[in-house]
């Protein structure tokens, strides 16, 4: 994500292998941009928050995940989204994501800048923050329970 432009990747959250750690900086020193990627490891709730308020976009290139909500943390403060297209997460994502389709350095580096370099205003923003809102874990309990009762009925 790093090639061809000055950003810099912040990795939060606890990194559960140590070698995958030693793997990523490996990775990042060979494609000469080790200097612009720093792991925190784990991270409070506040800077958590500030982080997705204050990044230009949120990654999560997972190939693994269950529901995505980081995803919905990121993009109700209106922070852009860039995927994986696996799992859940276009679904979470929905039309206001970019999305990872390849993971090739030149892919991943070419959807990174594309999208960090296209118009990201207060619409988007608002659009962002209106579709992570539709993500209620009330309105998620009333339709279990209204089909438990349904089954059960």
């Amino acid at each position: 994500m790093l090639l061809k432009n000055d950003y810099t990747l912040v990795i939060a959250g606890v990194v559960g292998e140590e070698d995958y750690k030693t793997y990523i900086m490996e990775t990042a020193q060979k494609l000469g941009v080790a200097d612009r990627v720093h792991i925190l490891g784990a991270i409070t709730e506040s800077e958590k928050y500030w982080l997705y308020k204050n990044c230009a976009a949120f990654c999560l290139p997972s190939l693994a995940e269950g529901f995505g909500a980081p995803v919905l943390e990121a993009m109700q403060f209106g922070t852009p989204v860039i995927l994986s297209n696996a799992t859940s997460l276009p679904e979470i994502g929905g039309p206001y994501a970019r999305y990872f389709t390849d993971f090739s350095a030149e892919a991943i580096s070419q959807t990174a800048a594309e999208f960090l370099n296209s118009d990201i205003n207060t619409e988007t923003r608002t659009n962002l923050i209106n579709w992570a809102m539709q993500f209620d874990w009330n309105n998620a309990a009333d339709k279990y329970w209204s089909l438990y009762q349904e089954v059960l009925g």
